[in-house]
C-alpha cells in the first residue's frame, strides 16, 4: 500500500504540492510532511482537527518555517482526510 501522497494548498496567493507521508501505528496515525526541507510531523487530536507536532526551538531555529502555514497545512489535512 502507497502512503505517499502530495498536499496541495493555495497559500500566500502561491500554489504549492508538500509531500507528504501516512505513518500508522496500532490504532494511531499521523502523517509526515516536507515542508521546505524540514520534517513536521501532524497528529490528528480529540475534534477532528490536526496539529503541528514542532518544538518552539525548532520554530525559533528555522525562520523558514511560518505558524500560518502549518496551520494552513493542517487544514488543508482536515480537509483531505474529511469522512
Amino acid at each position: 500500500m502507497d502512503n505517499f501522497f502530495d498536499i496541495p494548498l493555495q497559500y500566500n496567493a502561491t500554489h504549492h504540492h508538500f509531500s507528504a507521508e501516512l505513518v500508522t501505528a496500532g490504532y494511531s496515525y499521523k502523517i509526515i510532511v516536507d515542508v521546505k526541507g524540514k520534517i513536521i510531523s501532524f497528529e490528528p487530536d480529540e475534534e477532528g482537527y490536526f496539529r503541528a507536532v514542532v518544538s518552539p526551538d525548532d520554530m525559533e531555529a528555522d525562520k523558514n518555517i511560518e505558524r500560518d502555514l502549518l496551520e494552513a497545512i493542517a487544514d488543508q489535512l482536515v480537509l483531505m482526510f474529511k469522512d
